[in-house]
């Protein structure tokens, strides 16, 4: 799409200084949108002790694998920026300039914007100004930085002119240059490594300081350019289906972010660049919609909590006006929740609660939200079913994908938004998670999703461990899974079918296998307790597993202070069935309710 355009279209023909966002000299605009919970939040910071962050802090990455401990008060300095630099921009007072002083001196003080988790050093302990790197966090600060320098420069210049000096310095040898110099950051896509949410993520920060804070138009237009470029290399790893390997959580800052590079790149030049109408782009768009369950609840396939990309319905409401997609508007409305305070929620982003500002009107006059009864996404291998209140959600694909887990032919299942059937999805990240020691965290192993063991053997990761098939109709899925499995579990055939019936689901597992027919131990993961009575489960007192003559038993999978998986479950707990057959290929499971 971005290098089709470039074919018959030059960034150089265009300004790219279209009104982002309103200053606070726009006193119509900003009297109309004060929200006095961000003035509120404000005063809390006013007087700050702004946290610091340590060389031990930063040090402690490499050490023992924990990024909370630097994360925590890098995170804490923005979340007080953006608090502080709204809440100006609302009061308008001069109120709240001082302590956003401080706060941008000590952002500008730090040798690294990123996190120590994303330092790419091989030796040493900590970073050096001499060579910065831009990360997905170094981006998001330069997003800050920009909107504040931005929004507020009147009233800055006249309270502390050398700090918008200081932001133009460092922001031209932490950003602007690096960007324009460098090929070989790997989330550009130059490269032979597969770039991911990286990119777009990235990109839509970086063009946004672009055109806030670089003067010279030239740098601009050919940051645009390699912009254009770097986004094509993301656009181009996306499937025709628009689906996301990496998740609904990921999609929030990897789809969404896409959206936010084009619809920036919209409004800069007041609409002479609009690349909206793209089909696949569209349809990258749609995919978090295919993928809700309700109740603020999500597929979590990868490396995602339930609450996949969270209640961000402002920014969903948005993409679905912008592209004409009302099923998006009305998502938008269904995860809008008014009583939120828009104060607190850092993970927002600052562009995305400016965005979200003058949307909240208009979404109490949205669309309700009427989701599809089938959604299918065959080059991704994702389904989602509904009927008689029950959802069913199952994957193909291979376990080579983004943020993978070993789980091809994995299934989910609620009733009415309510978890039954389950993907456990991710505890907290560690230096182990994205290692060559992923897969001996249990969350990513096949045998702790909704799949069989196979004579003890589980899947395995890699490329070439995947579904061998993947349809799907309105009622049923078939996935063929042999191929998930290396060589010593002997299977030559295994295909998986579900269907759903207003009564539940009924699993069919059916192998071939090369030699003598092993053991074959089938798991299933809940989050409710359950009683086993012979041949069949009870799942908290209200849904019944008939497990098919095999073999039951239980396993208590603990997680307390695992700070992902308690938020994912509001609990410190889940539950493993094991239902184990010897010496049988053809395999029968139902759920139904009570």
């Amino acid at each position: 799409m971005f290098k089709q355009w470039l074919k018959t279209h030059n960034t150089a023909d265009y300004t790219y200084t279209g009104r982002l966002f309103p200053d606070t000299t726009d006193r119509a605009y900003w009297d109309a949108y004060t929200d006095p919970r961000f003035i509120t939040e404000a005063e809390r910071y006013l007087g700050y002790n702004w946290p610091i962050i340590r060389a031990t802090d930063f040090m402690e990455f490499k050490r023992s694998g924990n990024r909370t401990i630097m994360e925590t008060p890098h995170f804490a300095r923005r979340r007080a920026l953006i608090t502080l630099a709204i809440a100006e921009v609302m009061e308008n007072k001069g109120r709240f300039l001082p302590e956003l002083v401080n706060g941008l001196f000590l952002i500008c003080e730090e040798s690294y914007w990123g996190l120590s988790a994303h330092w790419q050093a091989e030796v040493g302990n900590i970073p050096t100004p001499e060579h910065p790197y831009i990360d997905l966090f170094a981006a998001q600060t330069a997003e800050e930085l920009a909107l504040t320098y931005y929004l507020l420069y009147a009233p800055l210049n006249s309270c502390c002119p050398e700090i918008l000096e200081r932001i133009e310095y460092e922001m031209n040898r932490r950003i602007f240059v690096p960007y324009l110099d460098h090929r070989d950051y790997w989330w550009m896509g130059y490269g032979l490594k597969r770039t991911n949410n990286w990119n777009p993520w990235i990109i839509s920060n970086v063009m946004l300081a672009f055109f806030l804070v670089e003067r010279n138009p030239r740098r601009v237009e050919t940051a645009v350019y390699k912009m254009l470029i770097e986004l094509q290399n993301y656009y181009d790893t996306m499937p025709a289906d628009g689906g996301c390997d990496e998740g609904a959580s990921y999609w929030g800052v990897a789809g969404l972010s896409l959206f936010e590079c084009v619809y920036q790149l919209k409004t800069a030049t007041d609409g002479a660049i609009d690349l909206l109408g793209d089909e696949k782009l569209r349809n990258i768009l749609a995919y978090v919609e295919k993928v809700y369950i309700g109740n603020g609840k999500f597929i979590n396939f990868a490396d995602g909590p339930t609450g996949g990309p969270g209640r961000i319905g402002e920014m969903i409401y948005l993409i679905g006006r912008e592209t004409g997609q009302p099923r998006l508007m009305g998502l938008g409305r269904a995860l809008y929740d008014p009583s939120a305070d828009p104060a607190v929620n850092y993970w927002e982003k600052m562009r995305r609660k400016l965005l979200a500002i003058p949307l909240r009107r208009e979404l109490e006059t949205a669309p309700a939200y009427s989701p599809a009864n089938f959604a299918c996404l065959p080059d991704l291998q994702v389904c989602a079913l509904r009927r008689g209140g029950w959802f069913l959600g199952a994957k193909g694909g291979n376990n080579a994908e983004h943020h993978n887990h070993n789980d091809i032919a994995n299934f989910i299942l609620y009733d009415n938004g309510a978890p039954v059937l389950i993907d456990a999805g991710v505890g907290d990240y560690t230096r182990q998670t994205f290692s060559s020691e992923r897969y001996t965290i249990w969350t990513m192993q096949s045998s702790y999703h909704n799949l069989p063991d196979l004579g003890g053997v589980a899947q395995h990761n890699g490329s070439k461990y995947r579904a061998d098939s993947f349809t799907c109709g309105e009622d049923n899925v078939s996935i063929g899974f042999a191929s998930a499995y290396p060589a010593e579990a002997g299977v030559e055939r295994a295909e998986r079918t579900i269907e759903l019936t207003d009564a539940g689901i009924t699993v069919r597992d059916s192998f071939a296998f090369a030699g003598e027919t092993p053991a074959i131990t089938e798991h299933l993961m809940t989050a409710l307790e359950p009683a086993i009575d012979g041949s069949t489960v009870t799942l908290g007192g209200r849904y019944v597993i008939d497990c098919g003559g095999g073999a039951v038993s239980v396993d208590k999978v603990e997680f307390a202070g695992n700070a992902k998986l308690q938020g994912s479950w509001q609990q410190t707990y889940l539950w493993r069935v094991n239902v184990e057959f010897a010496g049988c290929t053809e395999i029968k499971l139902t759920v139904r309710r009570i």
